[in-house]
Order: C-alpha cells, then structure tokens, then sequence
C-alpha cells in the first residue's frame, strides 16, 4: 500500500501543458487506438487526420475525398473526429500530470507506468488526485503536527506494535495535540483521505454506484403548488440509477434546478465496506486494523461517497444529454426526410462526373425501392437508355437532382414548360362595358366558341380550351362557320392531336384511361412495349410503348393512342381522323403499315385487343399489357 503523499506541490496544472515535459514519450499518435476501436484501417484513420488538420469538415470529407479515405461515410468520420478530440485532450493533461508529479519529486517507474497506460481522463485524475494541490484540510495539519509517519503503520498493517502507546508519546500540547484521543482523531483524518485517494477504492465505489445505486427523489417543501403540480410524479421516487430513461433523469434534474425536488444516489455501505478493505490490505491479525477498519467505514459514508455520486450524476447527466441529442436528431432526421413534394414517387440522383451518378427511386410513401448508377461522361447514350427505362419503371412525379459538382453537366434534357395557369389575353378588349362573362382567372366564358352575348365569339388565347396556335386557327374557322351559318355542329377536341417533341417523344390523341375512368366510359387497353418493335430495335432505341383505347362493346371503336418513344408522333397519323369519325378497331386492323416503322406497335395493339397477335401477354407479362375495365356491378379491371 502506498503511503499517502504531502499535499505540499506546486500549482495544480488545471490548464494542459503548452508542451511536453523533460521525460515525455515521442509524439502521440491516436491512429492505432481509433483504428482498433471503431474496428478501421489505420491508413483510413490518418487519412481522415490528415484532411482534418488541413481544415477540412467532415461533410466535405465524406463528399469529396471518400478515395482518400476508403469511402467512410459521415457518421465514421465524425466519430474518428470526436474519439482524436479526446484523445489529444487526455494525452495533453497525462503529460500535465506527469510533470506535475515529476517536479515533486515522487514520480516512481510504477506509478508512471499506470499513468500512461490511463485510457479515460476519470482514470487519469483518480490517479493524480493524491498529488493534487488541495485546500488546508484536517489531514493537512495532521501531517504538520508529525503524525504522518503513525498514518503510515496503520495504513501498512504492521503486526506488531501498540497504537494507543505510540499515540500517548505523540502527546504535545503546543501542537494541539492536548491527548492520545486527539492524536488518533488526526491519524484517522489521514486514513480517511488516504482511503478517498487511492485509484482502486475510487473504481469499486464508483462501479458500486454505477451498477447499484438508487436513485432517491424527494420533494422539496415551500414550493408554490402551482409549480410543484409538474414535479409530484416524483416527490416521493426511487429507481435503480442504471435504469433510469434519459428523460427522467433530466426532468429530475429539472425539478431540483426549479427548487422542487432534492435527489440522492444511494447504495448499502455494507456492500461495500469488504471490497475497500480488501483494496486497502485490511489485516484482522494487525493491532492497527481496527483503527483502519473505522477510517474506511468513514470513508465510505462520507467523502468517498460524496465524491463517486457526483461521478455519477455527471456520466448520467452526459448519458441523458446524448440520448436526447440522438431523439432530436432521429426527429429531425425523419422530418428532413419527409417528402417535400407529398405522397409521391420520386428519383434522386446524386451527380457525379468520375464516379456516375447515383440514381434512387422511392415510391409515393418513401420506401426504398431501386438505385442504379449511370456514367454519362463514359457513355452518354447508353446512360440515357438507363436512366429512361428507370423512370419508366418507376414512373416518378419528379426527379430530384443535387447541385454538387457536375449537376448541371448530369442530364441534358429538352425545354419542357411546365403550366401553372395562364393569364388570359383580354388586355384593351373592354370586355365589362361589352357584358361579356369571364370566370375568376379573366377567361371569357363560351359554349362551342359563342360567348355570353349574342353574335360575339371568342377563340384562341383569351378562353380556357387548348393553347395551341393551330387549335387558335381550327376555333377561329368554326366560329366563322357559325356566324355565317355555314355549320351547326360542335367543336370537337376528342381527335386533337398532342406532340412534345422531347426525347424521347410523347404523342396523344382522343382520350386517355384516366379521362376514360372519370367519364365512367367502360374500355378496353392494349399496351405494346417499343422492344417489341422492329423499327425501335434498329434504332438501338427499344424504350417506350404504344398505348391503344377502344370501346368495351362489340364495335370496339376507338378512343384514343397514346405513345413514348422515338418516333411517337407518327402513331398518331393513322388514327386521328377514324377517332373524329367513330370507327372501329377492325377498319384500323386492315391498314397496311410500312416496314419496319413505329406504326407496326400500333398494328400489334390491334391484334392483342382482336385476339390475332402472335405475342400473348401471359408470356410477355412485361412488355404487353391488355385490360377490359368497366363498371357498375362487378366494376373493376380484368385481363
């Protein structure tokens, strides 16, 4: 057993060393620790050391140099940052202590042994805390009144010897040493602080508190009850301290911050008392075991128990305020990921111009679903082919592209406008002095080009209909008709045609299957898939398909086309005038189509729905689609 030092030192090192004392060690390298413990390469740790040294953050590491670091992501770096923090921060106050201890003169080869090999800074100060400048205590002035050398036996656990007569020769009254009684009261200060001091006895109690401590809460009395009304849950409370939930603990500590409450980590001293004994060499066969026995028990109920309980509470307190860091940050995880744009599916891609692009496809509830990398810097067409079958896989509502490094660069894509309502054209028309009827937007109001007051009709870009200029042109002859009396028939958009001339195209005419469902108009679809096509093979463009709507009767007439892909216009040739005119399905199946042409996906939608098709939809489930919906009693799709 060591005997317990002078407190006589020099100032306690409070603030870390600026550099390192005479006997230190080389540089400390943190790398093999981390490595070891968060279970990385050493190479990936220095690298991430390195770029932090340099001034480098931690997103832009986990952005940019991830071939630097072997691909850690953020959450490993960070921790890589913290545990390098406090390493550096331990190894800087070791160096402080052992310097300190150094200049006293007391720094034995074992002691500094167990200083270097220190893993925790409460393993370091525990350590250092007996040669730790301190403020004058009982045991102070024990020392100074000589009885340091009587602490020394008791605390060695001599077998011979007789401690009341070598008390009675310590007699002095110019020391205030008035008796035997007051000599031993100054002996057992010693052992007293001996007993708090020493490393081993700091370690057990404070893994007896840890591991068996109860946590008592009272109530404080005075309180208004208005105040104290938040806090009775836990006037009169007791729970094992290793159990208690985060936010407990912090609405305690709340409640003794507010007045409100008083808490105290208890543990039997009983379970206690044998361990420390055993730390201290306790010899029932010495006649300075009972004298040793008393510092303990005093110890133990006292000081050491002060000390190692607000230990506690502060690794509780730091264990509480992580775990409410993690519930803030999973919170504002899942509100970061909530989806901006609603229920909707989306694809997200994370450009990049070395390592591809990252594509992700979600579905309208945000699962996962899909991700696919793509390298237009490699091969730009066969990355558009990718990313096109992806969208068409997973249909989004939007497309989500970052604007790091190579955004813009990522995808070249035609002007597309999208609508967000129009502002009608009626500027100067002095339609309130002319009774013209407009809706809330400005638009006049008409049936079949005639508007509200008789003999003026309104075409074009002041109404609500299609903003096309030859559907301007096609109203503007109708109405003319009108007034002339040339024709008594409605206008018809059924037979519009429709072309975005992106890449790939997109192509409509007549009705849709959503117009269809909200008209309740019973129906019959054929899908035909552009790998099918001979001509979109040649292209080495087989993404797309040819949609084709017809009446769910026997006529089968035929309603509408709808088509992506290259080349999707020319579907709609055929078609447009035989949808102005009701014809059937089977007048199209006699049309001769050139070969090879996009056309002949049309012609194959006409033979699934007349059932002459050589491709069968139960072998090509993927590529071929045919469905009869309707209505009413037993309404519902069926292939």
């Amino acid at each position: 057993m060591p005997t317990a030092p002078s407190p006589t030192s020099p100032a306690d090192p409070s603030q870390p060393a600026a550099g390192s004392s005479p006997g230190a060690e080389a540089a400390f390298d943190p790398t093999p620790v981390i490595a070891a413990e968060l279970q990385l390469q050493r190479g990936q740790v220095a690298a991430v050391i390195a770029l932090l040294d340099g001034g480098a953050t931690v997103p832009f590491i986990a952005r940019y140099r991830k071939e630097v670091t072997g691909g850690l992501d953020e959450v490993q770096i960070r921790a890589i940052e913290e545990r390098r923090t406090y390493l550096d921060e331990l190894e800087k106050r070791r160096e402080a202590v052992l310097a300190s201890i150094r200049e006293q003169g007391k720094l034995s080869p074992t002691l500094e042994a167990k200083i270097r090999a220190a893993e925790s800074k409460q393993v370091l100060e525990d350590l250092y805390l007996p040669y730790k400048q301190k403020r004058r205590t009982k045991a102070t002035v024990a020392r100074e009144q000589g009885l340091g050398p009587l602490a020394d036996r008791v605390l060695s656990q001599e077998l011979d010897g007789d401690l009341g007569k070598e008390a009675a020769a310590l007699v002095d009254p110019g020391k205030e040493l008035a008796d035997a009684d007051a000599v031993l009261a100054g002996v057992r200060e010693i052992l007293i602080e001996s007993v708090v001091e020493e490393p081993e006895v700091r370690a057990l109690v404070r893994t007896h508190y840890g591991e068996r401590g109860v946590l008592e809460t009272k109530e404080m009395p005075g309180r208004n009850p208005e105040e104290r009304s938040k806090f009775e849950d836990w006037f009169d409370w007791a729970e094992p301290a290793a159990k208690v939930p985060s936010h407990r603990y912090l609405a305690i500590r709340r409640g003794e911050k507010e007045g409100a409450l008083r808490s105290k980590i208890i543990v039997d001293p009983a379970l206690i008392q044998p361990g420390v004994e055993t730390l201290m060499k306790l010899d029932g066969r010495s006649p300075y075991a009972g004298e040793l026995r008393g510092a303990i028990d005093k110890a133990v109920r006292g000081r050491l128990a002060i000390g190692v309980e607000t230990d506690v509470r502060v690794e509780l307190k730091q264990k509480a305020d992580r775990e409410a860091v993690d519930v803030f940050a999973s919170n504002l995880e899942n509100l970061l990921l909530a989806a901006p744009l609603g229920a909707v599916p989306v694809v997200g891609i994370d450009p990049g111009l070395r390592t591809g692009c990252k594509c992700a496809a979600v579905d309208a509830t945000g699962k996962f679903l899909e991700t696919i990398t793509i390298y237009p810097v490699r091969d730009e067409d066969r990355a558009g082919r990718e990313l096109a079958a992806f969208l068409q896989k997973h249909a989004p509502r939007a497309v989500a592209v970052g604007n790091g490094t190579g955004g813009r660069e990522t995808i070249r894509v035609e002007m597309a406008m999208v609508s967000v309502g129009r502002v009608a054209n009626v500027e100067g028309l002095d339609l309130a002095r002319a009774g013209i009827e407009l809706d809330a937007r400005g638009h006049i109001v008409h049936e079949d080009t005639a508007t509200s007051v008789p003999h003026i009709h309104a075409v074009g870009d002041v109404t609500l209909d299609v903003a096309l200029v030859n559907v301007g042109e096609i109203e503007g002859r109708h109405a003319a008709e009108r007034i002339c009396g040339a024709t008594d028939k409605p206008l018809s958009y059924e037979n519009l045609a429709t072309i975005m001339f992106l890449d790939p195209e997109v192509a409509s005419i007549g009705l849709n299957e959503q117009q269809a469902q909200e008209r309740r108009v019973p129906y019959r679809v054929a899908v035909y898939d552009y790998s099918l096509v001979n001509r979109a093979i040649a292209m080495r463009n087989p993404e797309g398909f040819v949609k084709l709507l017809v009446s769910d009767d026997e006529e089968m007439t035929i309603l509408g086309v709808r088509a992506l892909g290259t080349h999707a216009s020319t579907t709609l040739e055929a078609v447009s005038l035989m949808i102005q005119h009701g014809r059937s399905v089977r007048e199209l199946a006699e049309l001769y189509h050139p070969h090879p042409a996009i056309t002949e996906g049309l012609q194959d939608c006409v033979r699934m729905l007349l059932g002459t098709s050589i491709y069968k939809p139960q072998v090509f489930q993927s590529q071929l689609r045919l469905s009869r919906i309707t209505y009413g009693e037993g309404e519902g799709e069926s292939a």
